[in-house]
């Protein structure tokens, strides 16, 4: 449940980050 919690806040935090494509890239990276 904590893992999934996580999960979502990342993804939360990617779309928040997508103004920064670069800190996007790199995320989405470490999230594949």
């Amino acid at each position: 449940m904590i893992v999934f919690k996580c999960q979502s806040t990342k993804i939360k935090v990617l779309k928040s980050s997508s103004k920064n494509n670069q800190s996007t890239k790199i995320k989405g990276s470490y999230e594949k």
